[in-house]
C-alpha cells in the first residue's frame, strides 16, 4: 500500500469514528466559555463572570465583536458598581482596549474609552491615557475633554487631535467614506445625516437628503426605513 493510499485510509477512518470533526475529549470550545459567561453573568456572579469574561477576551476575542459585542457595555457597568471588583474591571477595561474592541456605536465607543482615560489619569499612568485619547473620534467627545480641566494634560500634548474644526472635518470624511462604501445600507445615510446637522451644515444635509429621496427605493435595501429618516432630515 502506497503512502497516499494510507493516509485517505486513515483520513477515512477518522472521519468515521468523529475524530476529524469532534474537539478533543475536555477540549473547552469558545461556545463553551461564552455560555459560562452568559450563565454567571445572569447569575450575578460577577467575580466568576469577570474570569469567565477574561479567559473570552485572551482566548476567543471574536466573540466579544460577535454574539456578544451588545453585551459587553451592561457587564462592565454591572463591574463598575462593584467597588470591590475596581482592579479587576479596571484590568479587563484596560484588555478591551489593547483588543481592538469597539462598541455597536463611535457614541458608545468613545464614551467606553472616555472612562478609561479618566481611570488611568487616576491610576497616574498618563502614557496610557495619552493613547487611549487618540481612539476617542467624535467631535462631540473631543470637544467634552478640552472643556474638563482633568485632560488638560493631554490636550496640550496633541492639541491637533483635539481640534474641534479638524475632528467634525475627519468627522464627516469618514461617515462620506462609509455610506459610499455601502450605498445599499440604511445606516450609513443615517449617519452622514446626522453629521452633516450635527456640524451645521445644514444645506449639505438637506441635499443628501433629497439626493436619497430622488434615486427612490430601488437604491436601498430598507428604504421604507430610510424615508421617515430622510424626511426628518430635510427638517433640520
Amino acid at each position: 500500500m502506497g503512502n497516499t493510499t494510507k493516509l485517505a485510509a486513515a483520513v477515512a477512518l477518522l472521519v468515521l469514528t468523529g475524530c476529524a470533526t469532534q474537539p478533543p475529549q475536555g477540549a473547552v470550545t469558545c461556545e463553551t466559555q461564552e455560555r459560562k459567561f452568559r450563565d454567571l453573568h445572569k447569575a450575578g456572579e460577577l467575580k466568576a463572570a469577570s474570569q469567565a469574561f477574561s479567559n473570552l477576551i485572551k482566548d476567543c476575542p471574536a466573540t466579544l465583536t460577535g454574539t456578544l459585542r451588545s453585551r459587553v457595555l451592561p457587564f462592565m457597568r454591572d463591574l463598575l458598581t462593584d467597588s470591590a471588583l475596581d482592579d479587576t474591571s479596571y484590568r479587563i477595561h484596560g484588555s478591551l482596549f489593547t483588543s481592538g474592541w469597539t462598541a455597536e456605536t463611535d457614541t458608545e465607543t468613545d464614551y467606553f474609552w472616555l472612562q478609561l482615560v479618566q481611570r488611568h489619569l487616576q491610576h497616574g499612568s498618563v502614557r496610557a491615557a495619552r493613547q487611549v485619547s487618540q481612539k476617542i473620534v467624535e467631535p462631540a467627545s473631543l470637544l467634552q475633554m478640552r472643556v474638563d480641566r482633568r485632560f488638560d494634560a493631554l490636550v496640550s500634548a496633541d492639541p491637533s487631535h483635539f481640534d474641534i474644526a479638524a475632528a467634525i472635518e475627519r468627522n464627516l470624511a469618514r461617515r462620506r467614506a462609509e455610506a459610499a462604501a455601502a450605498p445599499r445600507a440604511l445606516e450609513p445615510w443615517m449617519r452622514l445625516t446626522a453629521a452633516l446637522a450635527g456640524a451645521g451644515r445644514y444645506q449639505e444635509t438637506l441635499d443628501a437628503a433629497n439626493d436619497a429621496i430622488a434615486r427612490g427605493p430601488q437604491a436601498f435595501d430598507e428604504y421604507s426605513k430610510l424615508y421617515p429618516w430622510l424626511l426628518t432630515a430635510k427638517g433640520w
